[in-house]
């Protein structure tokens, strides 16, 4: 208990002096340790009997002699550490106000100070000091905000300009505590602190976030003649050809139409080096750092990017390029966002300068060892705001009025959903590494959520596929959602959503918050959604991602405390759908992907990719299996093609393996030629369809989906092997999580090609899986059609994405123009 006092002493001490109200009392400052006068040797003198009480609310005058100046950086921190210390005190007073006692108080401050060695009670001292050699620069500037004619109040919502950015620290007039809300900013701080690309400004490079998010009339009213064409039906998206991998959609009129594509092929055929993109300095140096030499894949993809073009890419290659890709939009991401904040704050500082406040001064540009340029400071502060903006910067010939529209309805521009935690845990790491932020706000907590290590002793998981292990590593939980918010020299993690600028999450999470809260208004301002492993959602629930891209950018219900004044045309014309940049990353093409993208990807001033690499071989060329394969191609409408597969699989295949009459009894290897039906279904509204069926014709058969308890796993399967239950159902989605390796199968039959083509081998392959002695003998007795087993596979046309991937793109044109039966042998 001996230094619990201690603490509650120093929380007593009032803020800005360094001695202890005893000792003030009785005319005495209090010793200085060894620390504070160690840090006082470096950083400066500082003679605490020259502190002075003024009245409260007054400022605090000080004497220092500075041996340099105070760099912005450690203003900020000392800033930061006294708002600490101040929520302290004044939880202290609650704590006490309520009947806490002393002692319980100080335990608490205790806890809280103790992970801050410099909020310990020997370094309070010495963050005082710190806060009091600053405060003569904030002093000398007081006059500007209590001179300056008052600005009209900036709406206190989400915006990066507002005044619930506590810790946004910007140049401002005045103390943080008594700032009217609006974040100040110097009109070269852009270029100076923060510019865009070491070559941007020597090249011809466009910058494509001013030109494709401008809000200029005829900009805006050519998006809203081709939203509306497309609406109508009188336009429609042009399909070419840009690569044998790659093709791309366009809206033009047809009059327009030869001349675009000719353009559009020229500008995508370019590929530019990153440092001569318009890439803020502090993420393009980060990643340069790290990566001094980009790929192919790199100057294609990240080109098209941030030319703001729809993206839609698919490869096999998906898992082992993740990190790259990932690596590439978050690179994106940031610069969208830091580009908006610089525009933003621009657009602060003219307004500011419109209403007669002059100029933005630069506080970190200020030295305080500079007896001559303080001097010329204070002479103009006390002349008066003109004088006084004159002294850094000339003044506005007039106040005038301006037409400032640089903000949506909401602060978050760029969403990223992710399958799992594992994901986002990587995204969010990416993110702090490009960011280059030196403090990380709930950084441990987020660590502790969301990252997971595996465990080197288990055995099962170092038997797993490559591929298994590389999508379900780490944390696999699939319902998350958190705000990242960004300030010049921090990152908040788990943001409010309406502080944030990024959000990542979970189609889940975010459907499950939206409708929980009814709340949808954060998506309102969407400006660029990524959306990561599209393949790995639809084993999810596909209908989750739909949900959360319908309710993007739409009119929000409530104002949000927004700047209507400041908010581009485009929002309000509900236009703002027509300029959202979509990508979207999968590992393979599906019928439902491709449908999600056309109906989404509607920025119609740009193109729509879509990058495809064909699988030359397919993956049958991993079947092992001597089975052979038989392709059974079925012909219908897309509408009625599932009533027929369901048709042939009951008509055709199951009647074969109903247990023959007067034969209840035989043993469980008898009859194998009509046992051992593993059936694969890749959709679950087909599996119930059959499975009701089967129930109702009273098939002997067990179920193998997603939604089986562990218990009934190891039945069924234990039925099947041993050959007392006769058919085994077996879904995509099951397999595509848990990976089972079930034994005991003699015939296979796929309601359809799957999705994943690697699931055909792997299921095909069960044929080869070791089986009981008895039941060895018996498909052995039965023949060698029997023992080897056999593969039907029923498709169709509308299957050929699928087909391709299993059998190649050289056989699958034949497979799908011919009436077959086709058959494989390996």
């Amino acid at each position: 208990m001996g230094k619990k006092p201690a603490i509650a002493r120093a929380m007593k001490r009032k803020r800005g002096t360094g001695a202890d109200p005893s000792a003030s009392a009785a005319g005495k400052a209090k010793p200085l340790t060894r620390k504070d006068r160690e840090y006082m040797n470096e950083f400066g003198v500082l003679d605490l009997n020259d502190i002075k009480d003024e009245e409260p609310g007054e400022a605090l005058m000080t004497t220092i002699v500075s041996k340099r100046a105070f760099t912005e950086e450690e203003l900020d921190q000392a800033e930061r550490k006294r708002a600490r210390i101040d929520e302290l005190e004044r939880d202290r007073q609650r704590r006490l106000a309520a009947g806490e006692g002393e002692a319980m108080v100080a335990e608490y401050a205790d806890d809280i100070l103790s992970d801050d060695e410099s909020a310990k009670p020997k370094g309070i001292e010495v963050l005082k000091q710190k806060l009091l050699a600053g405060k003569r620069k904030r002093d000398l500037l007081a006059a500007f905000r209590t001179q300056r004619t008052p600005a009209a109040p900036t709406p206190a919502n989400d915006q990066p300009s507002l005044s619930d950015d506590e810790d946004e620290v910007e140049p401002s007039l005045g103390d943080d505590e008594d700032s009217d809300g609006a974040a100040v900013l110097d009109n070269d701080d852009d270029d100076d602190d923060d510019g865009e690309g070491a070559g941007a400004s020597k090249s011809s490079y466009p910058n494509f976030y001013d030109v494709h998010f401008a809000d200029q009339s005829d900009h805006v009213d050519r998006v809203r003649m081709l939203a509306k064409s497309l609406q109508s039906g009188s336009l429609k998206w042009t399909t070419a050809s840009l690569t044998d991998t790659t093709s791309y959609q366009f809206v033009a009129p047809p009059a327009q139409a030869a001349a675009a594509q000719q353009a559009l092929q020229a500008d995508l055929a370019q590929t530019v080096d990153v440092k001569a993109m318009n890439i803020k300095s502090r993420i393009l140096t980060k990643f340069l750092a790290t990566h001094p030499t980009q790929s192919t894949l790199f100057h294609d993809l990240f080109g098209k990017m941030d030319r703001y073009h729809d993206i839609l890419y698919t490869s096999a290659d998906y898992l082992r390029q993740a990190t790259r890709l990932r690596r590439m939009y978050a690179l994106h991401a940031l610069n969208h966002v830091f580009k908006y904040r610089d525009r933003v704050l621009r657009g602060n500082a003219k307004v500011h300068a419109a209403q007669g406040g002059g100029p933005a001064v630069n506080l970190a540009k200020i030295d305080i060892s500079d007896e001559a340029q303080v001097a010329k400071l204070t002479a103009a502060a006390a002349s008066g705001p003109r004088a006084a903006a004159s002294a850094s910067a000339p003044a506005p010939s007039a106040q005038q009025d301006v037409d400032v529209r640089d903000q949506g309805f909401t602060r978050p521009k760029v969403l990223i959903l992710a399958p799992f935690r594992s994901v986002a845990y990587e995204i969010v790491s990416l993110l702090v590494e490009l960011s280059g932020t030196e403090q990380q706000e709930n950084k441990k907590r987020f660590k502790d959520e969301y990252y997971e290590a595996e465990d080197p002793n288990d055995e099962g998981w170092a038997r797993r596929s490559a591929d298994y292990r590389a999508q379900f590593r780490g944390n696999t939980d699939d319902c998350f959602r958190l705000g990242l918010k960004f300030t010049r020299k921090s990152m908040k993690i788990y943001s409010q959503f309406y502080n944030s600028d990024i959000i990542v999450a979970s189609p889940l999470g975010l459907r499950l918050h939206m409708e929980s809260d009814k709340d949808v208004d954060f998506l309102s301002s969407i400006e660029t959604v990524l959306v990561d492993g599209a393949h790995v959602m639809s084993m999810q629930n596909w209908e989750h991602l739909c949900y959360v891209m319908e309710h993007l950018n739409k009119i929000p219900k409530q104002s949000h405390d927004c700047d209507f004044s400041r908010i581009k045309s485009w929002y309000l014309d509900e236009l703002a759908k027509h300029f959202r940049q979509t990508v979207i990353l999968s590992e393979y093409m599906f019928p439902e992907l491709s449908s999600l993208y056309n109906t989404c990807a509607l920025n119609v001033t740009r193109v729509r990719l879509r990058y495809r690499t064909p699988t030359a071989t397919g993956s049958i060329v991993n079947v092992t299996a001597p089975a052979p394969q038989r392709f059974v191609k079925l012909d219908a409408p897309l509408a009625q093609i599932d009533d027929e597969r369901f048709r042939y699989l009951t008509t055709e295949i199951l009647p074969q393996f109903r247990r023959p009459r007067g034969r209840a009894a035989a043993s469980a290897t008898a009859d194998v030629d009509t046992k051992h039906l593993l059936v694969f279904i890749p959709s679950y509204f087909d599996f119930v369809k059959v499975r009701n069926h089967m129930d109702e014709a009273e098939y002997d058969f067990e179920t193998l989906c997603e939604y089986t308890s562990a218990s009934d796993k190891l039945r069924a399967r234990t039925l099947f092997v041993q050959g007392r239950t006769r058919i085994l159902l077996y879904t995509e989605r099951m397999h595509f999580f848990q990976r089972l390796a079930i034994k005991g199968a003699l015939h296979v039959v796929f309601f359809a090609p799957p999705d994943n083509a690697a699931f055909y081998a792997d299921v095909v392959n069960f044929l080869s899986l070791p089986r009981p002695k008895a039941l060895s003998a018996a498909a052995n007795a039965a023949g060698a059609g029997v023992a080897d087993g056999d593969v039907t596979v029923l498709y169709s046309k509308w299957d050929a994405l699928r087909l391709e991937r299993i059998v190649g793109a050289d056989r699958v044109g034949k497979m799908l123009t011919s009436a077959g039966p086709f058959l494989f042998r390996t």
